[in-house]
């Protein structure tokens, strides 16, 4: 008897093709820390890149699975990449990074743009 391949098929909450989302990389980050910046893009799918030069940085349009899921025809949702240091129990440092809708990251913000 032939065994049977089961279909694969992700979970919903793991798709990405939904979870699109747009955010800005400063062009002095990039050329000072590339490292910070490579941590930032880790992950991400980038689709669009567009140097911006009001913003002085690159405008990225990318899937990531922290992204909420933005129906098709809706304005792409912004987001701020939030990075934490913190320590393990063996005091060995790691990093947090956490994708934050650019509204609620305002409003928890000691400096409102």
């Amino acid at each position: 008897m032939d065994a049977i391949e089961p279909e694969f098929r992700p979970a919903p909450e793991t798709r990405l093709n939904d979870r699109i989302g747009k955010f800005v990389i400063g062009l002095d980050v990039i050329r000072d820390n590339p490292e910070a910046a490579a941590r930032m893009l880790a992950g991400v799918v980038v689709v669009q890149a567009v140097t911006i030069y009001t913003y002085e940085g690159i405008e990225y349009h990318g899937f990531h699975p922290q992204f909420a899921p933005c129906p098709l025809g809706r304005v792409i949702p912004e987001y701020r990449c939030m990075v934490y240091k913190d320590r393990d129990v063996n005091d060995k440092e790691y990093y947090i990074q956490e994708w934050v809708p650019v509204e609620l990251a305002n409003a928890t913000s000691c400096c409102k743009q």
